[in-house]
């Protein structure tokens, strides 16, 4: 995995190359708010709307995702007791357009 990085609106972010594809750090652009990137992108993951999209890229795109596993999780997003990390929705639903990879809140995304 080879990482480079671009500037986005004076922010860098990086940009990593797993396999054929690139994928830019969504952690690096939560660095950009105020509070924690890591929580930034786990409340990312708690809108509907992000989810939905995520889940229609994911049919779109890749043959072996869990559309099963998808609608179990829809359902359940916006309730207040709704969490979701990069590595679960990964797991559960064997998604490849967003991938978390090992090291401080490094979450990226296609």
């Amino acid at each position: 995995m080879k990482k480079k990085t671009i500037q986005v609106n004076g922010q860098e972010v990086r940009i990593l190359k797993h396999g054929e594809e690139d994928y830019f750090c969504i952690s690096d652009i939560a660095k950009s708010g105020e509070g924690r990137a890591a929580d930034f992108v786990k409340n990312y993951l708690r809108n509907k709307n992000t989810v939905e999209f995520l889940g229609m890229w994911e049919q779109m795109h890749n043959d072996v995702f869990n559309v099963v596993e998808f609608d179990h999780i829809k359902k359940e997003t916006g309730l207040n007791n709704f969490s979701l990390s990069v590595s679960e929705w990964v797991k559960q639903t064997n998604a490849k357009g967003i991938i978390s990879e090992k090291g401080k809140y490094q979450q990226f995304s296609l």
